[in-house]
């Protein structure tokens, strides 16, 4: 069972590697 603390962690992480990969801000 995943609590929704998981869920939107996940969730933060790929909204994380989506911007990283559209605008790398770190060079």
């Amino acid at each position: 069972m995943s609590k929704p603390a998981d869920l939107v962690q996940g969730t933060l992480d790929l909204l994380l590697l989506k911007i990283v990969a559209l605008e790398p801000l770190h060079a």
